[in-house]
């Protein structure tokens, strides 16, 4: 794969995230190591909407940490020579310190960025780890994580006092783009097929036999299951409907 070529070997980031220009910041600063960032609103709104930081690596990678404001983590890699596809969806296992391995699902926000969800459980790694190694379309990157154990608490707070600032949360709430919540339902799509004990929910999964899945996983086959496995599959009636419980919750 191009992808691989370019990524091979260099040393090492929903969002699945909103894209920076649909956002409007940073507003405050975050500066933590080699860390930078702030809060960011909606830029058509002015609702509060996350705090972000990243770091810039030699290799011309950007890695992009983001809290969102309803607590979820995104994990983000932005390089200028990545060949994605706008809208793509494809795993990403990462590995923390060489011993906590997570399955994420990333998704192309624009030809050079992808962002995945980061679920609680590897939040608790990621925040005590000093090198993360991440595998995707074939490629291996690895990153040496500095002031990771301070960078995590201090974005967390970012959140916090943006949040105490006067929005209401149902304001909030809404910030989040739909491509964001499509990226969302995504994941939680393909997780609940996984927790089937099916592994082939979409063409770019792994069979047992380490062989692509294609026309046969179950969103290749008519009938049956119907996993969403790209942010174009999710009808604008699933995001409306998480939009709302959103809204609920937030109530």
């Amino acid at each position: 794969m191009r992808m691989a070529a370019i990524l091979m070997g260099v040393a090492l980031c929903a969002a699945f995230a909103v894209p920076s220009a649909i956002a409007a910041g940073p507003d405050g600063s975050i500066r933590v190591g080699n860390w930078s960032g702030g809060a960011y609103t909606d830029e058509k709104t002015g609702a509060f909407s996350y705090c972000e930081a990243e770091a810039a690596y030699r290799s011309g990678i950007n890695v992009i940490v983001r809290q969102n404001v309803n607590g979820s983590w995104l994990l983000g890699f932005a390089y200028p020579n990545f060949p994605l596809t706008t809208g793509e969806t494809f795993p990403i296992d990462v590995t923390f310190d060489g011993q906590a391995q997570f399955h994420l699902f990333g998704t192309a926000i624009s030809p050079t960025r992808v962002s995945s969800i980061l679920p609680s459980n590897a939040v608790i790694e990621f925040r005590r780890s000093s090198l993360m190694v991440a595998v995707a379309k074939g490629a291996t990157f690895q990153f040496e994580l500095r002031s990771i154990g301070q960078l995590l608490p201090t974005i967390e707070n970012c959140v916090a006092k943006t949040k105490s600032g006067g929005i209401a949360k149902p304001v909030v709430q809404s910030a989040l783009s739909a491509a964001v919540i499509a990226a969302i339902l995504v994941e939680e799509s393909r997780k609940a097929y996984y927790a089937t004990g099916h592994p082939c929910a979409c063409p770019e999964d792994r069979m047992s036999n380490g062989r692509r899945c294609g026309n046969n996983s179950a969103w290749s086959r008519p009938g049956g299951a119907q996993p969403y496995c790209y942010v174009s599959d999710v009808p604008l009636s699933a995001i409306e409907k998480y939009r709302a419980r959103l809204s609920a919750n937030a109530n």
